[in-house]
């Protein structure tokens, strides 16, 4: 396919508004996110896990009906493999949900410490 000059200039000029409008895009979730709205990020790993879900589904059924043994065993690799993905991918969005409370654990040993209890 040969492009013209104008076409070439019309797909140049296209795709720099894209540009522009995906860095503003870009630039607004961010201030979202760091003023605390992770609707956008929880909305991205929920559709992550179903779509990982699905390729599980379909993988599986591949493996199933694959001619040969080896065949079987790489597709059903492959399928537990998208399937831990996915519950990875739940368990972050849990821990969005359901944030941990931070622990501080602080280790006081004393080791080697001279105690002086009184005038020597």
């Amino acid at each position: 396919m040969h492009l013209d000059t104008a076409t070439k200039n019309e797909l140049a000029i296209r795709q720099g508004k894209e540009l522009k409008t995906l860095a503003y895009d870009l630039h607004e979730l961010t201030k979202e996110i760091q003023g605390g709205d992770t609707t956008h990020i929880q909305s991205i790993l929920l559709a992550q896990s179903i779509t990982l879900a699905s390729i599980f589904e379909n993988v599986l059924e591949m493996s199933i009906q694959a001619p040969t043994a080896h065949s079987r065993i790489s597709l059903m690799h492959l399928a537990l493999k998208a399937q831990e993905q996915s519950r990875k991918t739940l368990t972050s969005l849990n821990a969005m949900h359901h944030p941990r409370a931070n622990t501080l654990i602080q280790n006081n040993h004393a080791y080697n410490q001279q105690i002086n209890n009184g005038d020597s």
